[in-house]
């Protein structure tokens, strides 16, 4: 995926560490949680294609080459994410939803037609459909996704 071309700084909440959904979590999935929303490649709307290979860097100590114990911890912060549910991610689409993500970004019209590209340009993927049953109307989504 390119680069989005926005500033080079994401916002990002800091009362995610009093919140004992976040402050429960493994390090690894916390890791992944702060990178989910900081990432060059982030969507404002919090969906958007990511590569297995993207998400193992994220929580390897230095980019070196893919291993089984790093797919392992990539699979386990996924599925400690998904509880709660903080971040949920489609495999086969390989789409990554950060939940609750509009909810914080969402601040003008600029930023929902924003949001409304970022949706267009997202693989097709279960997590689309979802994303756009609860959505839909607060961001003008199309009804076929």
């Amino acid at each position: 995926m390119a680069h989005s071309g926005r500033g080079e700084w994401e916002q990002f909440w800091k009362r995610v560490w009093r919140k004992e959904s976040f402050t429960r979590l493994s390090v690894p999935a916390r890791l992944l949680y702060i990178w989910s929303w900081t990432h060059e490649d982030s969507a404002l709307c919090g969906l958007y294609g990511v590569s297995p290979r993207q998400l193992e860097r994220a929580l390897a100590e230095r980019d070196g080459g893919s291993d089984a114990g790093l797919r392992r911890a990539v699979v386990e912060a996924l599925r400690e994410l998904a509880v709660k549910p903080l971040v949920l991610y489609d495999d086969d689409a390989e789409v990554l939803w950060v939940v609750g993500r509009v909810e914080h970004a969402l601040r003008s019209p600029t930023q929902a037609v924003r949001m409304l590209r970022e949706y267009e340009a997202c693989p097709a993927s279960p997590l689309k459909e979802q994303f756009t049953r609860k959505y839909g109307a607060k961001l003008d989504l199309p009804a076929n996704g």
